[in-house]
């Protein structure tokens, strides 16, 4: 008798094909709603220490991902990336800073003054900033990645 292999997949290609998707949606689930989270409590509270937890959960998720995607040389199977497609979400980002900046005043009138004006006018920046570098950097290194996998190098016997 033959005994099963515990890393054996009982499951049929269909059934694997719904499985991944299945935890592509919570994946992505998980991600909006945290990011929902992170900025409704930080529209009302104002407080980073009250939403440090949420924060280093949802840097960790994004920091899996990335290197997940880097290390299989994919990032996405509808879109694929551009430096065009990268600037335009990264300044996707920068308008729910700046709409972000705009909501908390109306919460907390007494902040707005000139001072936390420049500063949303700043961290906006830096969000695209960072957002399109890092776009870039990810979109960049599956590129490398992906032109590994598909010309290995051969090893050639002298």
């Amino acid at each position: 008798m033959s005994k099963k292999n515990s890393t054996q997949c009982n499951l049929d290609e269909m059934q694997q094909l719904t499985v991944l998707k299945t935890a592509k949606k919570t994946l992505g689930l998980t991600f909006w709603c945290l990011f929902a989270v992170i900025v409704i409590q930080v529209c009302l509270t104002l407080s980073l220490k009250q939403i440090a937890g949420e924060i280093v959960v949802f840097f960790v998720l994004c920091i899996y991902q990335f290197i997940a995607y880097v290390k299989n040389g994919i990032s996405d199977q509808k879109h694929s990336a551009t430096a065009k497609k990268n600037a335009v979400t990264s300044f996707i980002s920068f308008l729910i800073m700046l709409f972000a900046a705009a909501i908390i005043p109306i919460i907390h009138p007494a902040i707005l003054s000139t001072k936390y004006i420049l500063i949303m006018l700043a961290l906006a920046t830096l969000v695209f900033i960072c957002t399109f570098a890092l776009s870039e950097t990810l979109r960049r290194a599956i590129a490398k990645k992906r032109n590994i996998l598909d010309n290995p190098e051969e090893d050639e016997d002298d």
